[in-house]
């Protein structure tokens, strides 16, 4: 993509997914969300009931990130069961990825396959596809929306959506509702997956070492001792054990393992005593980052 272009789109995000805005969020929307996944794990520990942590935690990420991003969210914690079907669909992509990276010429060709094939040879891609056009309904109205004098008044909640189709930074070729589309899907896929995986990986690392589920446990309890009164994020952020173990999770969760390129195209790079020209493709893993001893040393 044009270096120019990658920027426009990529402003807007900024203010919407800042620090301040998530802080905003996290009674409203946040909390709302985790408190529905702890009466639905109340509901399984009286049944004795196993539950799959990862589809939990999978409801529970798309849940919030396509409430904050869309008119109207997903609910899949109003579901009886923990959802897989997403977590799955989205796996299943994922997988594609690697694949597409080096050959994109198959976009298109995959976007031509008749969608009642997709449903026959490729359940989970099917699903993908079916959220598109849930998407694509929401942009859709909302560019109607748009057209109408009292807007303003009769537009649905705050979305990103909803900011997207009224940023000041960005043109109307880049608010046609097939745009709009396509950066509310990268919202859900990269809003979901990997904090799924984080969630995941955290879980299975504190219960897995005792010391490290007691000293966490003995935080929790001396900072939140009512648990119905669930402490701000300015609070959460005040507690050092906590922040430590989130840290660590991040660092052993990839977001994305492969190489994410970047091109300077106005200037020279200087790395020791390499100058990179400008124009170059740069990449690199974040494994050699996150898995390095000598900059994480293993203790």
């Amino acid at each position: 993509m044009d270096h120019d272009k990658h920027r426009q789109r990529r402003e807007p995000w900024s203010p919407y997914f800042s620090k301040q805005s998530v802080a905003r969020l996290q009674p409203l929307l946040v909390q709302a969300v985790v408190d529905k996944l702890c009466l639905k794990l109340q509901e399984y520990q009286k049944a004795g009931k196993p539950v799959v942590m990862t589809n939990a935690f999978s409801c529970v990420t798309c849940d919030i990130i396509s409430e904050y991003s869309f008119p109207e969210g997903y609910d899949l914690l109003e579901k009886p069961e923990f959802d897989s079907a997403h977590y799955e669909a989205w796996m299943g992509l994922s997988k594609l990825c690697h694949v597409l990276k080096q050959f994109g010429w198959l976009y298109p060709l995959l976007d031509s396959i008749p969608m009642w094939i997709t449903k026959w040879t490729s359940p989970e891609m099917y699903l993908i596809l079916q959220g598109q056009k849930f998407l694509l309904a929401q942009a859709i109205e909302l560019s109607k929306q748009r057209g109408k004098p009292d807007y303003k008044e009769t537009t649905s909640r705050p979305s990103m959506m909803k900011a997207f189709m009224d940023s000041p930074l960005l043109p109307e070729s880049e608010k046609a509702p097939s745009r709009i589309k396509a950066e509310a899907q990268i919202a859900i896929g990269a809003g979901s997956l990997t904090t799924t995986h984080a969630l995941k990986a955290g879980t299975y690392h504190i219960l897995a070492n005792p010391d490290v589920h007691a000293r966490l446990m003995t935080e929790l309890e001396e900072r939140i001792p009512d648990p119905n009164k669930p402490p701000k994020l300015r609070e959460l952020e005040q507690m050092p054990y906590l922040q430590a173990v989130m840290h660590e999770t991040l660092r052993i969760t990839y977001g994305t393992a492969h190489r994410l390129s970047r091109i300077f195209p106005n200037r020279v790079l200087q790395y020791k005593d390499l100058a990179i020209p400008p124009g170059t493709p740069i990449s690199m893993s974040q494994l050699h980052i996150h898995d390095n001893e000598r900059i994480f040393p293993d203790h």
